[in-house]
Parts: structure tokens; sequence; C-alpha cells
């Protein structure tokens, strides 16, 4: 992936958008109508942009998801073992805080 938008991502999530990308234009080619012809490129470009943002949107939604069960499963062990559920929190709650 050569945009600098995701440079930062780590490899196995670049291949995913850039299988994703690959099966949204495939998938997509028959909207595409070939009286565009010279607009192909920005076509399947947008096409990969959207699939890439679709792919993190869900992406980042379960990671969030899942990191919010992790901290109230926190808050319902912390009665019982107060070391594990500090241990829980350090691993799931967010960093920007």
């Amino acid at each position: 992936m050569g945009d600098s938008r995701f440079r930062n991502y780590p490899t196995d999530i670049k291949e995913e958008l850039i299988s994703e990308s690959l099966l949204r234009c495939i998938s997509n080619i028959k909207n595409y109508k070939p009286e565009y012809r010279d607009k192909c490129f920005s076509y399947f470009t947008r096409c990969c942009e959207t699939s890439c943002f679709a792919y993190l949107k869900r992406h980042y939604r379960y990671l969030n998801i899942k990191r919010d069960l992790a901290i109230d499963f926190a808050d319902e062990v912390e009665s019982y073992s107060p070391e594990m559920a500090q241990r829980i929190r350090d691993t799931y709650e967010r960093k920007d805080k």
C-alpha cells in the first residue's frame, strides 16, 4: 500500500486491507460504466479507499467491543482478585487517556 495514510499499520492489517480492496474491486466491476473509460483509475482508487476505511471501521469496532467487555469483566473480578483486575485493566485500557 503506497498511501501514506496507512504506513503505520502492522503488516497483517495492511495485507487484509489489500485483499479487501481487491475483493471489492472485483465485485464492483459490474458497476463500472465503459463510457467513463478515461476515469477508470479514479473509480477503482476510490473503490479501494472506501473498502479500506470500511474494513478499518469494522476492525476497530471489534477491538473497542473486546476492550469494553474486558474492562467490564475486570470490574466484576475486582472483589475476588484485585491483582488480576488491575492486570486486565493495564492490558485493555486505552493508551490515549
